[in-house]
Protein backbone atom coordinates (compact mmCIF):
# COMPACT_ATOMS: atom_id res chain seq x y z
CA UNK A 1 0.00 0.00 0.00
CA UNK A 2 1.33 3.41 -0.93
CA UNK A 3 1.71 5.84 1.95
CA UNK A 4 1.24 9.58 1.61
CA UNK A 5 4.99 10.01 1.95
CA UNK A 6 5.66 7.52 -0.85
CA UNK A 7 3.15 9.24 -3.14
CA UNK A 8 4.68 12.63 -2.41
CA UNK A 9 8.16 11.28 -3.10
CA UNK A 10 7.04 9.77 -6.43
CA UNK A 11 5.35 13.00 -7.54
CA UNK A 12 8.40 15.04 -6.55
CA UNK A 13 10.75 12.76 -8.50
CA UNK A 14 8.55 13.11 -11.59
CA UNK A 15 8.45 16.88 -11.27
CA UNK A 16 12.22 17.01 -10.94
CA UNK A 17 12.77 14.67 -13.89
CA UNK A 18 10.78 16.76 -16.38
CA UNK A 19 12.99 19.89 -16.36
CA UNK A 20 16.11 17.75 -16.26
CA UNK A 21 15.07 15.84 -19.37
CA UNK A 22 14.13 19.05 -21.17
CA UNK A 23 17.46 20.57 -20.25
CA UNK A 24 19.31 17.52 -21.51
CA UNK A 25 17.48 17.57 -24.84
CA UNK A 26 17.92 21.29 -25.43
CA UNK A 27 21.44 21.84 -24.18
CA UNK A 28 24.06 19.11 -24.34
CA UNK A 29 27.14 19.58 -22.16
CA UNK A 30 30.57 20.02 -23.71
CA UNK A 31 32.41 16.85 -24.63
CA UNK A 32 36.19 16.73 -24.61
CA UNK A 33 38.09 14.80 -27.26
CA UNK A 34 39.76 12.60 -24.66
CA UNK A 35 39.62 8.91 -23.74
CA UNK A 36 36.41 8.47 -21.77
CA UNK A 37 34.12 5.73 -20.47
CA UNK A 38 30.56 5.55 -21.76
CA UNK A 39 28.24 8.18 -20.29
CA UNK A 40 24.61 7.89 -19.31
CA UNK A 41 22.03 10.60 -20.09
CA UNK A 42 21.74 13.31 -17.42
CA UNK A 43 24.17 11.83 -14.88
CA UNK A 44 27.12 11.28 -17.21
CA UNK A 45 29.67 9.12 -15.35
CA UNK A 46 28.43 9.73 -11.81
CA UNK A 47 27.34 6.11 -11.48
CA UNK A 48 30.94 4.98 -12.00
CA UNK A 49 32.41 6.82 -9.00
CA UNK A 50 31.16 4.30 -6.44
CA UNK A 51 31.71 4.49 -2.68
CA UNK A 52 35.47 4.94 -3.06
CA UNK A 53 36.03 7.27 -6.05
CA UNK A 54 39.84 7.05 -5.86
CA UNK A 55 39.62 3.27 -6.35
CA UNK A 56 37.00 3.54 -9.11
CA UNK A 57 38.93 6.22 -10.99
CA UNK A 58 42.12 4.18 -10.70
CA UNK A 59 40.41 1.19 -12.31
CA UNK A 60 39.00 3.38 -15.08
CA UNK A 61 42.45 4.89 -15.69
CA UNK A 62 43.86 1.41 -16.21
CA UNK A 63 41.50 1.16 -19.19
CA UNK A 64 41.33 4.73 -20.50
CA UNK A 65 44.75 6.07 -19.56
CA UNK A 66 46.28 8.61 -17.16
CA UNK A 67 44.40 11.52 -18.74
CA UNK A 68 40.71 10.83 -19.26
CA UNK A 69 37.49 12.79 -19.28
CA UNK A 70 34.38 12.13 -17.21
CA UNK A 71 31.11 14.01 -17.15
CA UNK A 72 29.94 14.44 -13.58
CA UNK A 73 26.35 15.47 -14.18
CA UNK A 74 26.76 18.44 -16.52
CA UNK A 75 30.39 19.15 -15.57
CA UNK A 76 33.22 17.93 -17.86
CA UNK A 77 36.03 16.75 -15.60
CA UNK A 78 39.61 15.86 -16.45
CA UNK A 79 40.98 13.00 -14.31
CA UNK A 80 44.77 12.82 -13.86
CA UNK A 81 46.24 9.50 -12.72
CA UNK A 82 50.00 9.57 -13.36
CA UNK A 83 52.97 11.55 -12.09
CA UNK A 84 53.78 12.69 -15.63
CA UNK A 85 50.30 14.08 -16.23
CA UNK A 86 50.20 15.61 -12.73
CA UNK A 87 53.37 17.51 -13.58
CA UNK A 88 51.75 18.79 -16.79
CA UNK A 89 48.76 20.14 -14.87
CA UNK A 90 50.32 21.25 -11.57
CA UNK A 91 53.65 22.59 -12.82
CA UNK A 92 53.95 23.09 -16.58
CA UNK A 93 50.43 24.58 -16.87
CA UNK A 94 49.94 25.51 -13.22
CA UNK A 95 49.05 29.11 -14.08
CA UNK A 96 46.13 27.89 -16.19
CA UNK A 97 44.80 25.25 -13.77
CA UNK A 98 45.22 27.20 -10.52
CA UNK A 99 41.63 28.25 -9.92
CA UNK A 100 38.76 26.34 -8.29
CA UNK A 101 35.32 25.36 -9.61
CA UNK A 102 32.33 27.08 -8.06
CA UNK A 103 30.77 24.75 -5.47
CA UNK A 104 27.82 25.71 -3.29
CA UNK A 105 29.18 24.43 0.04
CA UNK A 106 32.67 25.79 -0.51
CA UNK A 107 31.37 29.19 -1.61
CA UNK A 108 29.24 29.50 1.53
CA UNK A 109 31.94 28.43 3.97
CA UNK A 110 34.49 30.74 2.32
CA UNK A 111 32.19 33.77 2.57
CA UNK A 112 31.67 33.99 -1.17
CA UNK A 113 35.07 32.62 -2.20
CA UNK A 114 37.37 34.69 0.01
CA UNK A 115 39.56 32.00 1.55
CA UNK A 116 42.87 30.40 0.59
CA UNK A 117 42.15 26.71 0.01
CA UNK A 118 38.90 26.89 -1.95
CA UNK A 119 38.73 30.43 -3.34
CA UNK A 120 39.00 31.15 -7.07
CA UNK A 121 42.34 32.43 -8.32
CA UNK A 122 42.75 36.19 -8.39
CA UNK A 123 44.27 39.15 -6.59
CA UNK A 124 42.29 38.50 -3.40
CA UNK A 125 43.50 34.91 -3.29
CA UNK A 126 47.12 35.97 -3.85
CA UNK A 127 46.91 38.43 -0.96
CA UNK A 128 45.50 35.87 1.46
CA UNK A 129 47.93 33.19 0.29
CA UNK A 130 50.78 35.60 1.06
CA UNK A 131 49.44 36.08 4.59
CA UNK A 132 49.21 32.32 5.08
CA UNK A 133 52.73 31.73 3.80
CA UNK A 134 54.50 34.63 5.53
CA UNK A 135 52.52 34.92 8.75
CA UNK A 136 50.52 31.82 9.71
CA UNK A 137 52.55 28.82 8.58
CA UNK A 138 56.18 29.93 8.83
CA UNK A 139 58.73 27.75 10.63
CA UNK A 140 58.81 30.35 13.40
CA UNK A 141 55.02 30.22 13.80
CA UNK A 142 55.00 26.41 13.82
CA UNK A 143 57.58 26.50 16.60
CA UNK A 144 55.64 29.12 18.58
CA UNK A 145 52.63 26.78 18.64
CA UNK A 146 54.69 24.00 20.24
CA UNK A 147 53.19 24.41 23.76
CA UNK A 148 49.68 23.86 22.38
CA UNK A 149 50.68 20.63 20.63
CA UNK A 150 52.51 19.29 23.66
CA UNK A 151 49.73 20.15 26.12
CA UNK A 152 47.00 18.57 24.00
CA UNK A 153 49.04 15.41 23.38
CA UNK A 154 49.54 15.22 27.15
CA UNK A 155 45.75 15.30 27.59
CA UNK A 156 45.43 12.50 25.01
CA UNK A 157 48.02 10.35 26.81
CA UNK A 158 46.23 10.87 30.13
CA UNK A 159 42.87 9.84 28.65
CA UNK A 160 44.35 6.74 27.01
CA UNK A 161 46.07 5.76 30.27
CA UNK A 162 42.82 6.07 32.23
CA UNK A 163 40.88 4.09 29.62
CA UNK A 164 43.53 1.37 29.46
CA UNK A 165 43.74 1.11 33.26
CA UNK A 166 39.98 0.56 33.31
CA UNK A 167 40.50 -2.42 31.01
CA UNK A 168 38.78 -0.84 28.00
CA UNK A 169 39.91 -0.79 24.39
CA UNK A 170 41.20 2.49 22.99
CA UNK A 171 39.11 3.97 20.19
CA UNK A 172 42.03 5.41 18.23
CA UNK A 173 39.86 6.91 15.49
CA UNK A 174 37.71 8.86 17.93
CA UNK A 175 40.48 9.97 20.27
CA UNK A 176 42.82 11.32 17.60
CA UNK A 177 39.99 13.32 15.99
CA UNK A 178 39.32 14.89 19.39
CA UNK A 179 43.04 15.60 19.77
CA UNK A 180 43.33 17.45 16.49
CA UNK A 181 40.03 19.32 16.94
CA UNK A 182 41.42 20.71 20.19
CA UNK A 183 44.84 21.50 18.72
CA UNK A 184 43.29 23.25 15.71
CA UNK A 185 40.84 25.22 17.85
CA UNK A 186 43.57 26.46 20.20
CA UNK A 187 45.85 27.38 17.31
CA UNK A 188 43.01 29.30 15.67
CA UNK A 189 41.81 31.39 18.61
CA UNK A 190 43.24 30.10 21.86
CA UNK A 191 40.47 27.92 23.28
CA UNK A 192 39.77 24.21 23.22
CA UNK A 193 36.89 22.73 21.28
CA UNK A 194 35.80 20.70 24.33
CA UNK A 195 36.57 20.01 27.96
CA UNK A 196 38.48 16.89 28.98
CA UNK A 197 36.51 13.68 28.38
CA UNK A 198 33.71 15.62 26.65
CA UNK A 199 34.86 15.66 23.04
CA UNK A 200 32.19 13.28 21.79
CA UNK A 201 29.54 15.42 23.51
CA UNK A 202 30.88 18.68 22.10
CA UNK A 203 28.64 20.65 19.74
CA UNK A 204 31.80 21.97 18.11
CA UNK A 205 32.93 18.41 17.40
CA UNK A 206 29.52 17.57 15.91
CA UNK A 207 29.62 20.62 13.65
CA UNK A 208 33.15 19.78 12.46
CA UNK A 209 31.93 16.32 11.44
CA UNK A 210 28.77 17.74 9.80
CA UNK A 211 30.74 20.39 7.90
CA UNK A 212 33.27 17.87 6.63
CA UNK A 213 30.39 15.70 5.38
CA UNK A 214 28.92 18.71 3.58
CA UNK A 215 32.26 19.56 1.96
CA UNK A 216 32.74 15.96 0.89
CA UNK A 217 29.63 15.63 -1.22
CA UNK A 218 28.46 17.14 -4.46
CA UNK A 219 25.50 19.44 -4.15
CA UNK A 220 22.90 19.23 -6.94
CA UNK A 221 23.92 22.66 -8.19
CA UNK A 222 27.56 21.54 -8.47
CA UNK A 223 26.53 18.87 -10.96
CA UNK A 224 23.68 20.79 -12.63
CA UNK A 225 24.78 24.46 -12.37
CA UNK A 226 21.55 25.89 -13.78
CA UNK A 227 19.40 24.11 -11.19
CA UNK A 228 20.44 25.64 -7.88
CA UNK A 229 16.89 25.33 -6.55
CA UNK A 230 17.56 21.60 -6.10
CA UNK A 231 19.76 22.48 -3.12
CA UNK A 232 16.64 23.74 -1.32
CA UNK A 233 14.43 20.81 -2.33
CA UNK A 234 16.98 18.23 -1.13
CA UNK A 235 17.48 19.95 2.23
CA UNK A 236 21.14 20.71 1.56
CA UNK A 237 20.63 24.46 1.79
CA UNK A 238 19.15 24.21 5.30
CA UNK A 239 22.00 21.97 6.53
CA UNK A 240 24.56 24.30 5.03
CA UNK A 241 23.02 27.40 6.57
CA UNK A 242 22.94 25.79 10.01
CA UNK A 243 26.60 24.74 9.87
CA UNK A 244 27.71 28.08 8.44
CA UNK A 245 25.91 30.13 11.09
CA UNK A 246 27.36 27.99 13.88
CA UNK A 247 30.91 28.82 12.78
CA UNK A 248 30.10 32.42 11.91
CA UNK A 249 28.64 33.07 15.37
CA UNK A 250 31.61 31.34 16.99
CA UNK A 251 34.09 33.46 15.04
CA UNK A 252 32.23 36.69 15.76
CA UNK A 253 32.26 35.86 19.47
CA UNK A 254 35.99 35.13 19.41
CA UNK A 255 36.84 38.22 17.35
CA UNK A 256 35.05 40.44 19.86
CA UNK A 257 36.79 38.67 22.75
CA UNK A 258 40.19 39.22 21.13
CA UNK A 259 39.45 42.88 20.44
CA UNK A 260 38.63 43.42 24.13
CA UNK A 261 42.06 42.21 25.21
CA UNK A 262 44.41 44.89 26.46
CA UNK A 263 47.57 42.97 25.63
CA UNK A 264 47.52 40.33 22.89
CA UNK A 265 50.73 38.33 22.58
CA UNK A 266 49.72 36.63 19.31
CA UNK A 267 49.47 33.07 20.58
CA UNK A 268 46.85 32.17 17.96
CA UNK A 269 45.98 32.83 14.31
CA UNK A 270 43.12 35.17 15.10
CA UNK A 271 45.45 37.51 17.00
CA UNK A 272 47.84 37.57 14.05
CA UNK A 273 45.05 38.31 11.57
CA UNK A 274 43.54 41.08 13.70
CA UNK A 275 46.97 42.69 13.98
CA UNK A 276 47.36 42.53 10.19
CA UNK A 277 43.92 44.09 9.78
CA UNK A 278 45.29 47.22 11.48
CA UNK A 279 48.57 47.19 9.54
CA UNK A 280 48.49 50.02 6.98
CA UNK A 281 51.64 48.68 5.30
CA UNK A 282 49.83 45.49 4.29
CA UNK A 283 48.78 47.05 0.99
CA UNK A 284 45.13 46.02 1.15
CA UNK A 285 42.23 46.02 3.59
CA UNK A 286 41.92 42.65 5.34
CA UNK A 287 38.20 42.28 6.01
CA UNK A 288 36.46 40.47 8.83
CA UNK A 289 34.96 38.04 6.30
CA UNK A 290 38.42 37.19 4.97
CA UNK A 291 39.65 36.54 8.51
CA UNK A 292 36.73 34.23 9.16
CA UNK A 293 37.20 32.41 5.85
CA UNK A 294 40.84 31.68 6.71
CA UNK A 295 39.83 30.39 10.13
CA UNK A 296 37.07 28.10 8.87
CA UNK A 297 39.51 26.57 6.37
CA UNK A 298 41.99 26.08 9.19
CA UNK A 299 39.38 24.14 11.15
CA UNK A 300 38.05 22.01 8.35
CA UNK A 301 41.44 21.40 6.76
CA UNK A 302 43.55 20.95 9.88
CA UNK A 303 41.64 18.62 12.17
CA UNK A 304 40.26 15.79 10.04
CA UNK A 305 43.31 15.39 7.78
CA UNK A 306 45.79 15.03 10.66
CA UNK A 307 43.42 12.64 12.42
CA UNK A 308 43.27 10.54 9.24
CA UNK A 309 47.06 10.28 8.99
CA UNK A 310 47.42 9.29 12.65
CA UNK A 311 44.57 6.78 12.43
CA UNK A 312 46.07 5.03 9.40
CA UNK A 313 49.51 5.27 10.98
CA UNK A 314 48.38 3.25 13.99
CA UNK A 315 46.63 0.79 11.68
CA UNK A 316 49.81 0.16 9.68
CA UNK A 317 51.94 -0.10 12.82
CA UNK A 318 49.68 -2.70 14.43
CA UNK A 319 49.64 -4.65 11.14
CA UNK A 320 53.43 -4.40 10.81
CA UNK A 321 54.93 -5.28 14.22
CA UNK A 322 58.50 -5.14 12.86
CA UNK A 323 58.05 -1.48 11.94
CA UNK A 324 56.32 -0.68 15.24
CA UNK A 325 59.11 -2.31 17.25
CA UNK A 326 61.82 -0.44 15.32
CA UNK A 327 60.04 2.92 15.66
CA UNK A 328 59.26 2.29 19.34
CA UNK A 329 62.86 1.43 20.16
CA UNK A 330 64.06 4.61 18.46
CA UNK A 331 61.58 6.84 20.29
CA UNK A 332 62.33 5.30 23.70
CA UNK A 333 66.08 5.52 23.15
CA UNK A 334 65.94 9.20 22.16
CA UNK A 335 63.37 10.39 24.71
CA UNK A 336 65.07 8.48 27.53
CA UNK A 337 63.62 9.03 30.98
CA UNK A 338 61.46 12.06 30.18
CA UNK A 339 57.74 11.63 30.89
CA UNK A 340 56.80 12.36 27.26
CA UNK A 341 58.31 12.97 23.85
CA UNK A 342 58.67 16.67 23.08
CA UNK A 343 58.74 18.70 19.89
CA UNK A 344 62.51 19.03 20.23
CA UNK A 345 62.89 15.24 20.02
CA UNK A 346 61.31 14.94 16.56
CA UNK A 347 64.45 15.97 14.65
CA UNK A 348 66.30 13.09 16.34
CA UNK A 349 63.75 10.46 15.24
CA UNK A 350 64.70 9.73 11.60
CA UNK A 351 62.95 6.37 11.43
CA UNK A 352 59.69 7.76 12.81
CA UNK A 353 59.88 10.46 10.15
CA UNK A 354 60.24 7.75 7.49
CA UNK A 355 57.17 6.04 8.97
CA UNK A 356 55.13 9.25 8.60
CA UNK A 357 56.31 9.65 5.00
CA UNK A 358 55.18 6.11 4.23
CA UNK A 359 51.79 6.66 5.89
CA UNK A 360 51.24 9.71 3.69
CA UNK A 361 52.22 7.71 0.59
CA UNK A 362 49.87 4.78 1.21
CA UNK A 363 47.05 6.78 2.80
CA UNK A 364 47.03 10.43 1.66
CA UNK A 365 44.35 12.18 3.74
CA UNK A 366 42.83 13.59 0.54
CA UNK A 367 43.10 10.71 -1.96
CA UNK A 368 41.73 13.00 -4.68
CA UNK A 369 43.01 16.55 -4.88
CA UNK A 370 40.67 19.43 -4.19
CA UNK A 371 39.32 20.15 -7.72
CA UNK A 372 41.15 22.58 -9.96
CA UNK A 373 39.67 24.33 -13.00
CA UNK A 374 41.17 25.70 -16.21
CA UNK A 375 41.12 29.48 -16.61
CA UNK A 376 41.39 29.36 -20.41
CA UNK A 377 41.68 26.98 -23.34
CA UNK A 378 44.88 24.93 -23.28
CA UNK A 379 46.44 21.99 -25.12
CA UNK A 380 47.68 19.13 -22.94
CA UNK A 381 49.63 16.35 -24.68
CA UNK A 382 47.77 16.96 -27.94
CA UNK A 383 44.32 17.27 -26.39
CA UNK A 384 42.42 20.57 -26.48
CA UNK A 385 41.05 21.36 -23.03
CA UNK A 386 38.50 24.21 -22.97
CA UNK A 387 38.29 26.86 -20.27
CA UNK A 388 36.26 26.00 -17.16
CA UNK A 389 37.11 22.30 -17.28
CA UNK A 390 37.32 20.79 -13.79
CA UNK A 391 40.37 18.69 -12.89
CA UNK A 392 40.77 15.91 -10.32
CA UNK A 393 44.21 14.46 -9.58
CA UNK A 394 44.19 10.94 -8.14
CA UNK A 395 46.99 11.35 -5.58
CA UNK A 396 46.26 7.92 -4.13
CA UNK A 397 46.76 6.18 -7.49
CA UNK A 398 49.96 8.07 -8.30
CA UNK A 399 51.57 7.10 -5.00
CA UNK A 400 50.70 3.42 -5.56
CA UNK A 401 51.92 3.29 -9.15
CA UNK A 402 53.98 0.07 -9.57
CA UNK A 403 55.93 1.78 -12.34
CA UNK A 404 57.20 4.33 -9.81
CA UNK A 405 57.30 2.40 -6.53
CA UNK A 406 58.67 -1.03 -5.68
CA UNK A 407 55.99 -3.17 -4.01
CA UNK A 408 53.66 -0.15 -3.77
CA UNK A 409 51.03 -1.92 -1.64
CA UNK A 410 53.58 -2.84 1.05
CA UNK A 411 54.09 -0.61 4.10
CA UNK A 412 57.87 -0.21 4.02
CA UNK A 413 59.28 3.04 5.50
CA UNK A 414 62.83 2.01 4.56
CA UNK A 415 62.05 2.83 0.91
CA UNK A 416 62.78 6.49 1.83
CA UNK A 417 66.11 5.84 3.61
CA UNK A 418 68.38 6.53 0.65
CA UNK A 419 66.03 9.06 -0.91
CA UNK A 420 65.78 12.83 -0.65
CA UNK A 421 62.11 12.80 -1.71
CA UNK A 422 60.06 15.38 0.19
CA UNK A 423 56.33 16.11 0.44
CA UNK A 424 56.81 19.73 -0.71
CA UNK A 425 55.37 19.12 -4.20
CA UNK A 426 58.56 18.92 -6.27
CA UNK A 427 58.58 15.13 -6.67
CA UNK A 428 55.44 14.35 -8.65
CA UNK A 429 55.34 10.67 -7.74
CA UNK A 430 55.05 11.75 -4.08
CA UNK A 431 52.52 14.58 -3.65
CA UNK A 432 50.38 13.85 -0.55
CA UNK A 433 49.69 17.59 -0.19
CA UNK A 434 49.31 18.20 -3.95
CA UNK A 435 51.63 20.68 -5.70
CA UNK A 436 51.87 24.03 -7.42
CA UNK A 437 50.20 27.26 -6.37
CA UNK A 438 47.48 25.29 -4.58
CA UNK A 439 49.72 23.09 -2.45
CA UNK A 440 48.51 22.86 1.15
CA UNK A 441 50.04 25.87 2.98
CA UNK A 442 49.75 24.20 6.40
CA UNK A 443 51.56 20.96 5.56
CA UNK A 444 54.56 21.58 7.84
CA UNK A 445 52.30 22.33 10.80
CA UNK A 446 50.22 19.23 10.08
CA UNK A 447 53.20 16.87 9.77
CA UNK A 448 54.78 18.23 12.95
CA UNK A 449 51.58 17.59 14.91
CA UNK A 450 51.23 14.03 13.55
CA UNK A 451 54.87 13.24 14.34
CA UNK A 452 54.46 14.39 17.94
CA UNK A 453 51.24 12.43 18.40
CA UNK A 454 52.69 9.18 17.02
CA UNK A 455 55.94 9.60 18.96
CA UNK A 456 54.01 9.75 22.24
CA UNK A 457 51.64 6.91 21.37
CA UNK A 458 54.72 4.74 20.80
CA UNK A 459 56.68 6.08 23.77
CA UNK A 460 53.99 5.89 26.43
CA UNK A 461 52.20 2.67 25.49
CA UNK A 462 52.61 -0.84 24.17
CA UNK A 463 49.91 -1.72 21.66
CA UNK A 464 48.15 -4.99 20.88
CA UNK A 465 45.06 -6.23 19.14
CA UNK A 466 42.03 -6.96 21.27
CA UNK A 467 42.13 -10.35 22.98
CA UNK A 468 41.53 -13.15 20.50
CA UNK A 469 41.93 -10.95 17.43
CA UNK A 470 44.40 -11.58 14.64
CA UNK A 471 45.62 -9.04 12.05
CA UNK A 472 43.31 -10.55 9.42
CA UNK A 473 40.34 -9.76 11.69
CA UNK A 474 40.90 -5.99 11.52
CA UNK A 475 38.44 -4.22 9.26
CA UNK A 476 40.67 -2.15 6.97
CA UNK A 477 37.77 -0.98 4.76
CA UNK A 478 38.12 2.67 3.82
CA UNK A 479 35.47 5.32 3.70
CA UNK A 480 35.95 8.70 2.12
CA UNK A 481 34.15 11.99 1.97
CA UNK A 482 36.80 14.50 1.11
CA UNK A 483 39.13 12.92 3.71
CA UNK A 484 40.08 9.24 3.93
CA UNK A 485 39.17 7.28 7.08
CA UNK A 486 38.55 3.74 8.25
CA UNK A 487 34.92 2.73 7.92
CA UNK A 488 35.01 1.00 11.32
CA UNK A 489 36.79 2.75 14.22
CA UNK A 490 40.22 1.32 15.03
CA UNK A 491 40.10 -0.14 18.56
CA UNK A 492 43.33 -1.36 20.17
CA UNK A 493 44.53 -2.60 23.53
CA UNK A 494 47.03 -0.29 25.24
CA UNK A 495 49.35 -1.05 28.15
CA UNK A 496 51.39 1.59 29.93
CA UNK A 497 55.04 1.23 28.95
CA UNK A 498 57.21 0.00 31.81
Amino acid sequence: MLTAAMILQTVLCCLLAIPLLLLFCVRRSRKLDLPAPTRLPLIGNLHQLGKLPHHSLHRLANTYGPLMCLELGRVPTLVVSSAEMAKEILKTHDAIFCTRPNRAVVTRFSYGGQGVSFAPYGEGWRQLRKISTLELFTAKRVQSLRPIREEEVRVLVKEIAETATAGQLINISEMVLCLFCNITCRQAFGRRSSNDDECRKSKFHDQIVESIELLAGFSPSDLFPSMGWLNIVTGLHARLQKAFHFFDNLFEEQIEAHLRRDNDDEKDFMSVLLRLQKDTSLGFNLTREQIKSILVETFLGGSDTSASTTEFGMLELILNPRVMKKAQEEVRRVVGTKPMAEDSDIANLPYLNLVVKEILRLHPPLPLSVPHMSLKDVNICGYDIPAKTAVLTNLWAIMRDPGLWKDPEVFWPERFEESDIQYKGQDFHYIPFSSGRRICPGMNLAVTSVQLALANLLYCFDWELADGMKPKDIDTTETVGIVLHLESPLRLKATLAS
